[in-house]
């Protein structure tokens, strides 16, 4: 990543209601508590979050008393805040799709919301092009292939991550408390390299 994510937020705009995208579970974790370190009401949830807790987390961002939202994965579609003007990319993707989901989180209208910030620290936006572009949108995208199975070329199938319980030592998957003693590991944070950097506002950017 290019530029200290809370330092660069803390310059350009820290009185906005802000969404992070990180780079994998560890790397939100330790974005919340960089966040809170400086005093700012943050919060991390990942697909592992329970049901309880994320609603929680979700509600008070939305309601205020939460200003800083990190995720991993999760945010990504089907989650509306309105009034959330600034988005973080501490995440790169090479997938068009998911940039313009991803950036879809600032660009919906509220009541006295004027405009969004989008602070990119990966790249993203030389990787795609600004996204008020006008895009080409066609139904064939080279050799009959649909823009959607473009898009998905090249993943592959995620293997499910063993965990080994700190407790009772059992090895299970798929579910985060241990199915034999309900013991519940704890996650620490874990930084991404970045290069320093003082993040500059760009007015265009030529699409790739």
């Amino acid at each position: 990543l290019v530029g200290d994510v809370c330092e660069n937020w803390s310059r350009i705009c820290p009185d906005r209601k802000t969404i992070v995208f990180a780079c994998g579970v560890r790397h939100s974790i330790h974005i919340a508590e960089q966040f809170r370190a400086i005093g700012v009401k943050a919060e991390h949830i990942d697909g592992s979050t329970e049901v309880k807790e994320r609603d929680r987390i979700i509600n008070g961002f939305k309601c205020g008393d939460i200003q800083v939202l990190v995720n991993c994965q999760i945010l990504t579609e089907g989650f509306n805040a309105p009034e959330a003007s600034c988005l973080i990319f501490a995440r790169p993707t090479k997938s068009l799709l998911l940039y313009l989901q991803v950036a879809g989180r600032v660009l919906r209208t509220a009541p006295g919301k004027k405009d969004c910030i989008v602070i990119d620290h990966s790249g993203v936006i030389y990787e795609h092009g600004p996204v008020a572009q006008d895009w080409d949108w066609q139904l064939d995208y080279g050799d009959d292939k649909t823009i959607g199975a473009s898009m998905g070329r090249g993943q592959k199938k995620r293997k499910a991550h063993q965990i080994t319980c700190t407790n009772c030592k059992a090895v299970y998957e798929k579910v985060l408390a241990c199915p034999n003693c309900g013991n519940v590991p704890v996650k620490n944070g874990k930084p991404v390299k970045s290069l320093e950097a003082y993040l500059q506002e760009i007015d265009s950017v030529d699409s790739p």
